[in-house]
Order: C-alpha cells, then structure tokens, then sequence
C-alpha cells in the first residue's frame, strides 16, 4: 500500500509542516526537519520549480511485507528505516516522489537531501547508466542499528 500525500509541501520553513511530517507520516523530528531544510536547499540550488511528495513514512511490519509482494523495492523488517525501531514510533526512513519526476531533477533532489544530512538511496546499488540509487524515492537518516 502507498500513501497518498494529502497536500504538496509549503512553500515556506515551518514549524506547522514539520509537525504534520511527524503527525501524519510518522517520522522522528529530525528526519521531518532535514526533509524540510532539504526543501529549502533545492528551492535555492534548482533552477525551475519542483513539486515534492511523500509517499510513505512509518510503516508496520506488515506493511512492508505486502509492499514487497507487490514488487516495491524494501529490505528486512529489522533493517528497514520506516519501521520504528522498538521503543520508538516513529521512522527514520521517508520515500518521496517529484514532478517532473526525470533523472536530471532527481539528482537534484538527491544532491539537496543529502546537503540537509541525509542519506539518499537507503544504501542501494546506483543505477551504472545514471548513477542514481535503485531506490531513488528514498531518504533516511542512515542505516537503521539495533
């Protein structure tokens, strides 16, 4: 199952949009905070609009089980970074999508995430023709450790 985003990303910093980041998709306040200061990197660096939308955030177990009978690109429930890791509700691990969703603008994207301190790809293979990560649509806060 995919999440629908249920609007696009502000167009300002905001104290309001971080906590829906963490409200709605359930990530952990400094992944909502990086995701957000990335916002305003590519707002800077790109030179034409790009629309940004998340997704999915915080998963269950089984969530992530049916994804990946789907067919949608996961990893081990214990080393996924959108389940909470025990203790914790929330997730450090977010999948974003973009329009106009072209290698070009990804690397963008993935450049400006990764100025805000995070990881892009979760630590997949880069494509050899584009050298953009396998799992483009994800950003985390680093490997998820026991």
């Amino acid at each position: 199952m995919i999440h629908a985003l249920p609007d696009q990303m502000p167009s300002e910093l905001s104290d309001a949009f971080i906590r829906r980041l963490m409200d709605y998709w359930g990530l952990c306040p400094e992944l909502a905070c990086r995701v957000v200061a990335g916002v305003e990197l590519l707002k800077c660096m790109h030179p034409a609009p790009v629309t940004l939308f998340v997704t999915s955030g915080r998963r269950t177990a089984e969530e992530e089980a049916q994804l990946k009978s789907e067919g949608y690109m996961t990893t081990a429930p214990e080393l996924s970074t959108h389940i909470p890791k025990p203790g914790s509700k929330c997730s450090t691990g977010v999948d974003l999508d973009i329009l106009p969703s072209d290698d070009a603008t990804w690397r963008w994207v993935g450049a400006a995430m990764s100025r805000a301190g995070l990881r892009w790809g979760g630590g997949s293979q880069l494509d050899t023709v584009t050298l953009i990560p396998k799992d483009r649509y994800h950003f985390d806060l680093g490997r998820k450790l026991p």
